[in-house]
């Protein structure tokens, strides 16, 4: 992020120049600024981009095609970096911003082809129906109107992948899922007994390194 002034924010990035990187990201904002409440600074990025020579990849409020040629023609950077904006449409990778319902049922009709877990399915929607990251001054921008008047609460509701395409009218029935997909077991003993889940080799060293420690221990016995 933008240091307190322009200054330190340049020796700041000409030192991780002569540090080595090969490419540096800026994101348009102080440290300590609320995402929601200050807009990104774009203005002072051009001082702190033409300070350097390597590659620079700017960060904050690019919500279209539109932003992001006029930040990179205020500033110069090679490249932008994006993330609430993705979330919020992530079609803003493609060449036109496209209808956010049909990108939800395009995501769902994805999600079904590589079923992917309810959950998280139901997370990135969520993120894509909420204007809660947004800068608050920018969300007339971003209508949460959909033909089917679907809401946070309905598909938090949900609890199978069948479930967000019946709210979202998406037939899972022309949808060819991937006969590759592996099914994902989620298992607690992960986490609460990795021991099992250690490779054998593994288990054979940390046995190995046990004896060591029993011998020593005899000997300053």
């Amino acid at each position: 992020r933008l240091l307190e002034d322009t200054p330190k924010t340049v020796d700041f990035v000409k030192g991780l120049e002569m540090a080595g990187a090969n490419a540096i990201a800026i994101h348009a904002r102080e440290r300590g600024d609320d995402t929601a409440s200050v807009p990104a600074k774009w203005e002072r990025l051009e001082p702190v981009v033409s300070a350097i020579s390597v590659p620079t990849i700017v960060n904050g409020d690019l919500y279209n095609k539109e932003d992001i040629k006029r930040v990179k023609e205020m500033c110069g950077a090679d490249g932008v970096m994006l993330a609430r904006p993705a979330l919020y449409n992530m079609s803003v990778f493609s060449d036109k911003l496209l209808p956010k319902e049909k990108v939800v049922k395009d995501y769902l009709n994805l999600a079904v082809k590589w079923q992917a877990h309810h959950k998280n399915v139901k997370y990135v929607i969520c993120e894509m129906m909420s204007n809660r990251r947004h800068p608050v001054h920018r969300q007339v921008e971003f209508p949460q109107i959909y033909s089917g008047k679907q809401t946070m609460c309905q598909v938090c509701a949900s609890h199978s992948l069948d479930e967000l395409c019946k709210l979202w009218d998406v037939n899972m029935s022309v949808v060819k899922a991937d006969e590759t997909a592996i099914e994902q077991k989620y298992d607690d003993d992960y986490f609460l007994k990795p021991e099992k889940y250690r490779p054998r080799d593994q288990e054979d060293e940390d046995e190995k390194k046990s004896d060591d420690n029993k011998l020593k221990r005899q000997r300053t016995d």
